[in-house]
């Protein structure tokens, strides 16, 4: 599944043009892990570092850039106001300014404007952050043209 996701990532963004891959930065986040033995242990089985590099060895090989953006607070942080709100499980709901989504989909629109700057509501050009089904027909969507060594097409 995770080559299939990483590829499918790799190829959309080949066939829109996308020049750059913006991640956040999770860098150190096991560090200092103390929420109980299964939350603990959750954290550190999560494979968010295999994902990033297998994003990274795709994108580097067709010639798109990846960043990596700090992600602290950035699912606290209300895009409409800029207040800070805790997220009750997966939502978010601002008690200054009423607005409410998932949690998720806040940090996503916030590390958007953390790597462009921009301060305009990009929640309409994101996608249902409530979660992703494999469906195990899916394929990359363009050829990668990759012959073993020695082959050739």
């Amino acid at each position: 599944m995770l080559e299939k996701y990483t590829s499918y990532l790799v190829g959309y963004c080949i066939k829109n043009g996308i020049g750059t891959i913006v991640l956040g930065d999770l860098k150190g986040i096991r560090n200092g892990a103390r929420h109980g033995k299964v939350p603990n242990q959750k954290i550190h089985q999560w494979m968010f570092r295999r994902v990033a590099r297998r994003i990274e060895e795709k994108a580097e090989f067709v010639g798109i850039e990846v960043k990596f953006i700090k992600e602290n607070g950035t699912s606290q942080t209300c895009p409409v106001c800029g207040s800070k709100n805790k997220p009750e499980n997966r939502n978010y709901e601002c008690k200054s300014c009423g607005f409410r989504y998932h949690r998720d989909g806040v940090g996503a629109i916030n590390i958007y404007r953390k790597y462009t700057g921009s301060l305009s509501l990009v929640v309409g050009l994101l996608a249902c952050p409530t979660g992703v089904r494999y469906t195990p027909h899916l394929c990359c969507p363009i050829e990668w043209n990759i012959h073993p060594v020695g082959k050739t097409a």
